[in-house]
């Protein structure tokens, strides 16, 4: 059996670096929701030996990292066993000397409609992973990170007044209505509108917050901004007030929580996503409580992520020895919840009292057969009449005399004993 090297080129014009399930940079190439997944194979066999191959199989895998709750939580997308897609017949055998390039396309659905994102509640990553085997043994594997990215159709324009999204708050006398220019906004663009106020208890501030959820957990706060503040000096009379606003998302900030395209709910099997957003307009009076009202909104992503293909690099994984392991190690296991710990030493357990047993058995086997043969005749007694009673059961017939087993039975022994 020849081992083979193997590489999984996916052919992108973009790549960025994202952080894996172990936590480690690696560099990912972007690519699109709806468009088939193609690259090659780069085969190359020990030098002056002719390698064999069978049975190459792709697959895509996508899954989610829930962070919400006591312990981490996995959600494997297209279930416990993904689809196979096979670049070569699978029944045919095939071998070569020296290199070889085997080209892939994958369908479009294999990659589902939702983004690769980390955040603070959740991740979601995705991965081309290629195995080669001889139906027995693996020749070979290797695996390709992908950052998705969905992208619309068009770019987002402002729609006519009658068809703009708009939301009021009146909870402080008169009225403050805001209202959107688009019905969509492009996450490298503000969100703009126009806000007016009539008659409202005098206003110190009107700030603006952006709201991301997924799924049905709480929403995370993701953008705060103040679009209006009270002049110094300013007279408290009754508010009003006419201006237009820009929201700026700066979507690309390292500073502060990413910002993510809404998607449509996923649902496959078990296996659910969605990210939405929504706008709150917050009143904060001079004198009194704040009020507030939340409108939804759609972000959508227009330009590619990433950087050009090339030009990114990442810090090889550390590999950890020693003390450093062991450390690592105990930390892992001490975050495992208490069931795990307990079936883990359940084994352990087993483990160490078979290869006990066994290392006795061939290495001392003279005492061995003695505690055999011990416990063997302290129950001999006991075991013949057990046997006895349930013989005599199967053939129908009364079991034999009690033993003296059953006299520290008590009360039992005489319903046990045998009709005169």
């Amino acid at each position: 059996m020849v081992r083979i090297q193997a590489k999984l080129l996916v052919a992108a014009e973009r790549e960025e670096v994202l952080s894996d399930e172990t936590g480690w940079d690696r560099i990912a190439q972007v690519v699109d929701v709806g468009k088939p997944l193609c690259g090659t194979i780069q085969l190359t066999a020990p030098a002056g030996k002719r390698a064999s191959f069978s049975g190459m199989a792709i697959e895509v895998i996508m899954q989610k990292h829930s962070l919400v709750g006591k312990h981490d939580t996995w959600y494997f997308i297209q279930g416990k066993y993904p689809e196979k897609h096979y670049p070569m017949d699978k029944k045919k055998r095939y071998a070569f000397v020296g290199s070889m390039e085997v080209p892939f396309t994958i369908p479009a659905e294999a990659i589902r409609p939702m983004e690769t994102y980390a955040s603070p509640t959740m991740k979601v990553y995705c991965d081309v992973r290629l195995t080669m085997s001889t139906g027995v043994f693996t020749l070979a594997q290797d695996v390709a990170w992908l950052a998705v990215e969905l992208l619309s159709p068009s770019v987002p324009t402002p729609v006519p007044p009658a068809e703009r999204h708009w939301m009021t708050v009146a909870d402080l006398g008169g009225e403050c209505k805001l209202m959107l220019d688009q019905t969509e906004t492009d996450l490298s663009g503000p969100i703009t509108g126009h806000v007016t106020v009539q008659g409202t208890a005098p206003l110190e501030e009107i700030q603006l917050v952006l709201l991301t959820t997924e799924d049905e957990d709480p929403p995370l706060v993701t953008r705060t901004a103040t679009i209006w503040s009270r002049p110094e000096g300013a007279e408290l009379e009754k508010q009003t007030l006419d201006f237009d606003f820009a929201f700026a998302l700066d979507a690309s900030s390292t500073q502060s929580r990413p910002v993510w395209p809404s998607v449509t709910k996923v649902t496959e099997g078990t296996f659910s996503h969605a990210i939405s957003h929504s706008l709150r307009l917050m009143l904060k009076p001079v004198n009194g409580t704040q009020a507030w009202n939340t409108l939804p909104v759609r972000l959508v992503r227009t330009s590619a992520r990433g950087s050009a293909r090339g030009t990114l690099t990442v810090k090889p994984p550390e590999m950890l020895k020693g003390k450093a392991l062991l450390k690592a190690t105990l930390q892992q296991l001490n975050s495992e919840p208490w069931y795990f710990k307990l079936v883990l030493l359940i084994i352990i357990t087993f483990l160490f009292s078979a290869i006990g047993g066994a290392f006795s058995l061939f290495f001392f086997p003279g005492t061995t057969d003695f505690v055999v043969r011990a416990l063997l005749a302290h129950f001999d007694a006991d075991v013949e009449f057990w046997m006895g009673t349930a013989y005599a059961m199967l053939r129908g017939e009364k079991p034999p005399g009690a033993k003296p087993i059953i006299a520290d039975l008590g009360g039992f022994e005489q319903a046990l004993k045998p009709e005169l």
